[in-house]
């Protein structure tokens, strides 16, 4: 089995938690109420910015969101923590992990100060701080800080609350990278279990959910309920988002290496091109996934004596991955050496000793020494002479 699968798990909360306005600083109600509103709407406008790829713009959107909420209420604000929040959570998606801790520490502190440690913001940036820990390898500090967000959660009867759902999905993230498998379905059925509850199944939170429990069940080598639990993934994607959704690439992908794995090479074929037409539609054909996602087609039609179309989509592969300015060695040599088998099988033997040749040829210039795929190719040659 190719253990080879990069499935996409659940990603850092998004969403943002405003708290209470509780605190009027010398204004009157109106003036306050007034004020936090046009904070919330610049925070609104900062992660409009910040997700529509104008990442400086939405940082610099916060910075203001800040400074006013400082000059108007002074730091010991829920509001001015709330910013706080915001802007950690963007340095966390630019991959700014250390930045983002800090502004996640000082958030907690702040909310620890104004709302308690049994306030759910507390929780949030609890959960935060352990999606950090795990993207910089603390999974003990990030388990800790995901289990401690739950508790607080749970003492405030929010099991059924959306935050309660993303806080177990990351918690499942860290138990899987860190191999605690069995850890890992425990929590993946318990947030499965909340969201059917609550009525949440056509959600991506609840796809999210059923990949990765599939994942968990791959890695404890129970492949039906891999493939059943992706199987229903990809049906919840297809109703939440008509089917438009670039993690559905992955999720299709990883589904047609498992069908080819027990031989269900019509069920692969089809999971790769349904992935193929996806990954056109949302990001383009210039791209490495697009390049791989031929290669595989093609090599079901092989499987299935279908040889033209496995022509067809082993040049598909081949052009894509030309295009694409990276070097994949192994794989596009692989893909000329498919090309090769390809044309024998239609008796087309000119053809298919170039490409054999062209197949040596780029092995040695990429690799040098000879080994099977080399000795094989070599033999493959000598036969279509």
């Amino acid at each position: 089995m190719n253990k080879a699968l990069k499935i996409k798990y659940l990603t850092f909360v998004v969403c943002l938690v405003f708290t209470s306005t509780k605190s009027l600083w010398g204004q009157s109600s109106a003036d306050s109420l007034r004020a936090i509103s046009e904070i919330d709407t610049l925070l609104e406008k900062g992660w409009k910015a910040f997700k529509s790829q104008q990442q400086v713009v939405g940082l610099e959107i916060i910075s203001t969101a800040l400074s006013k909420t400082d000059s108007i209420f002074g730091k010991s604000h829920p509001a001015y923590a709330n910013c706080l929040s915001a802007r950690g959570r963007m340095f966390f998606f630019q991959n700014r992990y250390a930045e983002a801790e800090a502004v996640f520490l000082e958030t907690l502190t702040l909310r620890e100060q104004i709302l308690g440690k049994e306030s759910t913001a507390y929780a949030q940036t609890l959960d935060d701080l352990g999606s950090v820990f795990s993207r910089t390898k603390r999974p003990g500090q990030a388990i800790e800080k995901h289990l401690a967000a739950l508790n607080i959660l749970e003492k405030n009867g929010l099991t059924g609350d959306d935050m309660y759902n993303k806080v177990l999905a990351n918690l499942s993230y860290v138990y899987i990278n860190a191999g605690q498998f069995e850890e890992a379905e425990k929590i993946l059925l318990l947030s499965i279990n909340a969201l059917e509850k609550s009525g949440r199944t056509v959600s991506e939170e609840y796809a999210v959910c059923l990949t990765n429990i599939g994942v968990v069940f791959y890695y404890l080598a129970q492949f039906d309920k891999t493939i059943s639990y992706f199987e229903q993934a990809t049906h919840v994607f297809i109703s939440v988002n008509k089917g438009q959704d670039p993690r559905m690439v992955t999720l299709l992908s990883n589904l047609g290496l498992l069908y080819s794995e027990r031989k269900d090479y019509e069920e692969a074929k089809d999971s790769y091109l349904e992935a193929a037409d996806i990954l056109e539609k949302t990001i383009g054909k210039n791209t490495p996934e697009f390049a791989h996602l031929m290669l595989n087609t093609a090599g079901t039609h092989f499987m299935l004596e279908d040889y033209d179309n496995a022509e067809r989509y082993f040049l598909e592969s081949k052009t894509a991955y030309e295009k694409i300015e990276q070097n994949f060695g192994m794989l596009y040599l692989r893909c000329l050496r498919s090309l090769a088998k390809t044309k024998m099988k239609k008796g087309q033997y000119p053809e298919a000793i170039a490409y054999f040749q062209a197949t040596l040829a780029g092995w040695a210039e990429e690799f040098g020494e000879q080994d099977d795929f080399c000795l094989d190719t070599e033999v493959e040659l000598a036969e279509a002479f």
